[in-house]
């Protein structure tokens, strides 16, 4: 989902019809994520990547 919504710039109607999800199911998604991203670089000895 991030990755539509970031990398391909798609708008988040493009990204729900694009997961078939409603808009406001891809807006609570991606704030989940994003902060679910945030917290794993903020943990000392933990990477993002891994």
């Amino acid at each position: 989902m991030l990755h539509l919504r970031v990398v391909q710039r798609r708008t988040v109607e493009q990204t729900a019809a694009a997961l078939r999800l409603s808009p406001h199911a891809v807006r609570v998604r991606q704030h989940r994520a994003l902060e679910a991203l945030r917290a794993d670089l903020r943990s000392p000895g933990r990477s993002a990547l891994s």
